[in-house]
């Protein structure tokens, strides 16, 4: 179906009776009003814009300005969730970054701390005395004599 079809509505012998949603939006068409007890999809929308088209000059200016207001007001709760949802993750990344550099520099001491006592090990097997053995690796005597 590539031609439309168009409807006329005839809205002057509407009889003021709205039984489905379409005589609903045919009534406001015809009176400019909307009563409370309709239900038509959009018609809710259709509602407040008669009302604020009604509004006198200065008080739409007025609301005009309530709206931008509350634009910018959700404008600047959206930017500042994004900012701190960001601040958050670079803390968490700051974190593991951290985290991994300190698991780094534990493991290079452990790594050191077992280098020593297999050194100290290899100094009990070749019969080198306490003393030598702890100016050499300087490991404790309690960590020596438990090896």
């Amino acid at each position: 179906d590539i031609f439309p079809e168009y409807y006329l509505l005839k809205v002057r012998n509407f009889k003021d009776l709205a039984k489905n949603p379409l005589d609903e939006w045919i009534y406001f068409l015809k009176n400019s009003d909307i009563k409370a007890e309709f239900s038509a999809k959009g018609i809710a929308e259709a509602k407040e814009a008669l009302r604020v088209n009604n509004l006198s000059e200065q008080e739409r200016a007025a609301y005009e300005r309530y709206l931008n207001n509350k634009r910018d007001e959700a404008s600047m709760l959206s930017t500042q969730e994004l900012e701190t949802k960001w601040q958050v993750e670079q803390a968490e990344i700051r974190g593991i970054e951290k985290g991994i550099q300190q698991g780094k520099q534990e493991g290079i001491q452990q790594g050191k701390k077992e280098e020593k006592i297999a050194i100290a090990r290899s100094c009990r097997e070749q019969g080198l005395d306490v003393e030598t053995i702890m100016n050499i690796t300087q490991l404790s005597r309690q960590e020596i004599e438990s090896i």
